[in-house]
């Protein structure tokens, strides 16, 4: 999307891509006020876009942090509950379930 200077003038064109065959083309829109407006409408279209990008990368971003920020409290809690149940008498049989030491066993 842009102005082009062309000889004697400045011609507004507007860039695609050819959906079928993946080529980038080029519509002409002419000059004067219907080209201004098609090149404001244009401008307007890329700001929103743009404004909507910076908004879905900040919400992912608070995402992220909140993620990150859960999985942290995950790891304290994982912490105090193995200390807890360390503390009460019980052990990690092979990584998997936990299990009362025995009666006759020393901690």
């Amino acid at each position: 999307m842009a102005w082009e200077r062309r000889r004697n003038g400045l011609f507004y064109y507007r860039c695609y891509r050819d959906r079928t065959t993946g080529q980038v083309r080029k519509q002409y829109l002419g000059t004067g006020p219907a080209a201004e407006e098609a090149a404001r409408q244009d401008t307007a279209r890329r700001a929103e876009k743009a404004a909507r990008r910076r908004d879905e990368r900040a919400a992912e971003d608070r995402y992220e942090a909140a993620r990150a920020r859960l999985i942290a409290l995950s790891h304290d809690c994982d912490t105090i509950t193995r200390a807890a149940l360390a503390e009460a008498g019980y052990y990690q049989h092979h990584r998997g379930e936990w299990r009362r030491y025995a009666k006759n066993h020393d901690k």
